[in-house]
């Protein structure tokens, strides 16, 4: 069994995007259940450097995903996502397991080894919960 963690960011995203304060608060208390996985300065420099990556191959990547991709790769997390722009991001070879909700990871299906991985970064666009 894998554990589900966030980053702060992703908690975020996730919240603001709620304009009624019931739907706010209730979304809150059941994101409550996943720890935090912390960012530190390395974090933000390999964040910062694989979107300086991804521009040297035409790609333009968000702030949040480089920093939802470096907490992915520094923690060797599994990626469960709604957003397709991860699958860029896994195009440049930057990410290996990614995955989109609801069929979470089968890694015989991705050909990705999961090195023993036991977390899952949970990230989804806020758009695809609506």
């Amino acid at each position: 069994m894998q554990d589900i963690v966030l980053i702060g960011i992703i908690l975020q995203e996730i919240l603001q995007g709620f304009r009624q304060e019931q739907t706010f608060t209730k979304v809150l208390s059941y994101f409550e259940a996943f720890p935090l996985l912390p960012m530190n300065r390395s974090d933000l420099n390999a964040a910062a450097k694989l979107r300086r990556q991804a521009a040297v191959k035409g790609l333009s990547l968000s702030t949040p995903d480089c920093q939802i991709t470096a907490a992915a790769i520094k923690h060797d997390c599994h990626l469960l996502t709604t957003d397709k722009d991860f699958l860029n991001i896994a195009k440049c070879g930057h990410l290996c397991n990614c995955s989109s909700l609801p069929q979470f990871i089968n890694s015989e299906e991705s050909g990705c080894p999961t090195n023993g991985t036991k977390l899952s970064l949970l990230c989804t666009s806020f758009s695809s919960m609506m």
